[in-house]
């Protein structure tokens, strides 16, 4: 015995609940991957501080000398680089909020339309 075929209504309904019992759960994944990355990252910096001071302390180095510069433009370039990373991040979690609002908008108009 075949088994009734689905109106495009039902099919409709079926996508919208689908994406409104996912959406939620993609978008707090993001979320959380953004934080264990933004930690991760802070953490790495907090670690790079700790380090050009700790050879900064170690070889003496006079401020003027060049390589007490070197020392502080490294250390300066590695916190650029968290700022960065942790924009870029930021930035993916909006794509991913922005993503799952226009699925559900998209859902809505489908839903509605059937």
């Amino acid at each position: 015995m075949p088994a009734p075929a689905k109106s495009s209504k039902d099919a409709a309904k079926g996508v919208y609940e689908f994406a409104e019992t996912f959406l939620p759960l993609y978008e707090k994944g993001v979320e959380h991957m953004a934080e264990i990355q933004k930690k991760s990252l802070e953490l790495a910096a907090r670690q790079n501080t700790e380090w050009t001071g700790a050879l900064k302390k170690a070889f003496h180095f006079a401020p003027e000398t060049p390589a007490a510069f070197w020392i502080d433009a490294a250390g300066r370039t590695f916190e650029k680089y968290v700022d960065i990373q942790k924009e870029f991040i930021e930035h993916v979690v909006d794509q991913a909020h922005a993503a799952a609002k226009f699925n559900r908008e998209y859902g809505e108009a489908e839903r509605k339309e059937a």
